[in-house]
């Protein structure tokens, strides 16, 4: 089941609330749920002490060809050699960033003009020289931005960086300081019934975030080949759901015109760093592919985390691929008192709070002005209306109406649609299975 807290409007206590989200978890997975919330708090603490290494990648001349920014780690000692472990892609100039453990780091840029993932001669890099070291503390941003020279370019006989695989050519012991450098990057599921892609494996992904990332299940997954003739559709499931919730939606595709994919993440983990992961995947997958259009149908939170990812590949000269963007029963306002909890939450709880900036964020620069989606994102509103007994406000049995229909989402909307659902059956429903599949023929017809 895909949830995010059934208090939304109820005006149950606040100390309650953790203790209701593990019971309603529980209801599908059983003593599962609570072995992982009960133990969860180590985990929350692990994240506290993950640092950042972020920045900008500016050029003084025209960009061409994807950007890779490569991630390094240094031992405590001269002895230890620097050991690449982490890449960051974009199709174009803007901001990049890596979650680390604490230590010392450097990053290193190059301009990948042929699309080969790897940095060859004549492309240009960044530093010329030796890079920079960069000290990371627990919960420390460091910042080192990147300007890329005109004259700095790659020699013959230089050992290439692949950066479609650095993580898999790392030793295993360097993948521990990036937690998220063993992502699934187009792998093909053969079987969406798998216990990979169900509900244990979602339940673990909400309470012990870093354990997930560390099996290497985060990710995005094609249900088969990468076909150029098709447009691929990225489902994206909610807060504690699983792939296997879309399954109805991804069987109901034409499989002549579509091509579905899946993101499969933590959804315990800090929302930010979620739609960070998501938007560098997908500029990943494009340089790997070439795809020109892509539509992403969200569930629940998963709106929140793709509104996120798409605000931050749509960054100043870069081509927006993101044609049309579904959600089907996204919190836009938060859920009340989800961050009101006197104990450490996840970081996603707090994130969904109506007062969080990640909320804030989606729709507002950090000037206050306005923030929307590229013009040429057609984008599309799906909301539940179902409530449950005893309920003193509107709501789909998990989150309010009022919430879904937030004013700045309907404002950038081309279409609100409200059908008789509850917050999972929007799923399943033959009327919003039959919406998605006919926004999919109009807008790529």
């Amino acid at each position: 089941m895909s949830y995010i807290g059934h208090s939304t409007g109820l005006g149950w206590r606040a100390h309650g609330l953790v203790l209701v989200m593990i019971v309603l978890v529980a209801s599908a997975t059983g003593c599962v749920t609570f072995r992982y919330a009960l133990t969860s708090g180590e985990q929350v603490r692990s994240m506290r002490r993950l640092g950042r290494v972020e920045g900008r990648i500016e050029s003084a001349a025209p960009v061409d060809g994807p950007l890779v920014v490569v991630l390094a780690t240094l031992g405590e000692t001269a002895s230890r050699p620097r050991m690449s472990i982490d890449t960051f892609m974009r199709s174009g100039l803007g901001r990049y960033a890596f979650v680390v453990t604490p230590g010392r780091y450097s990053v290193a840029a190059y301009e990948d003009r042929n699309k080969s993932g790897r940095l060859d001669p004549g492309e240009r890099r960044w530093p010329n020289h030796g890079a920079p070291l960069l000290h990371v503390g627990p919960g420390q941003v460091t910042r080192q931005d990147i300007v890329l020279d005109f004259h700095a370019t790659a020699r013959r006989g230089e050992v290439p960086i692949d950066g479609f695989d650095v993580a898999a050519q790392a030793p295993r012991e360097g993948l521990g300081v990036s937690p998220w450098a063993r992502s699934v990057q187009g792998e093909v599921c053969p079987d969406l019934r798998d216990t990979r892609f169900g509900q244990e494996a979602a339940v673990r992904g909400l309470w012990q975030p870093l354990d997930f990332l560390d099996d290497g299940l985060a990710g995005v997954y094609f249900l088969a080949p990468y076909d150029p003739t098709r447009v691929p559709v990225l489902f994206v499931h909610g807060l504690g759901g699983s792939p296997q919730q879309l399954s109805s939606l991804m069987r109901s595709l034409d499989p002549e015109r579509f091509q579905a994919w899946f993101y499969f993440y933590p959804s315990g983990y800090a929302l930010d760093g979620i739609s960070d992961h998501l938007a560098g995947l997908l500029a990943r997958l494009e340089t790997m592919y070439g795809f020109e259009d892509l539509a992403i149908v969200a569930h629940s939170v998963g709106g929140l985390v793709s509104r996120g990812a798409i605000l931050k590949l749509a960054q100043p000269m870069d081509e927006n691929r993101v044609g049309l963007f579904i959600t089907l029963a996204t919190p836009w306002g938060g859920v009340e008192r989800a961050a009101a909890v006197p104990i450490t939450l996840l970081p996603s709880f707090e994130d969904i709070d109506p007062t969080s900036d990640y909320l804030r964020s989606l729709f507002r620069f950090d000037d206050g002005r306005a923030r929307g989606l590229p013009d040429d994102a057609a984008f599309h509103l799906l909301i539940g209306y179902r409530m449950k007994m005893l309920a003193r406000i509107a709501n789909d049995g998990s989150v309010s109406v009022a919430s879904q229909a937030r004013l700045e989402a309907q404002e950038q909307a081309r279409s609100m649609r409200a059908l008789d659902v509850d917050h999972d059956d929007i799923l399943t429903s033959s009327d919003a299975i039959g919406r998605v599949n006919e926004l999919l023929e109009e807008r790529f017809r």
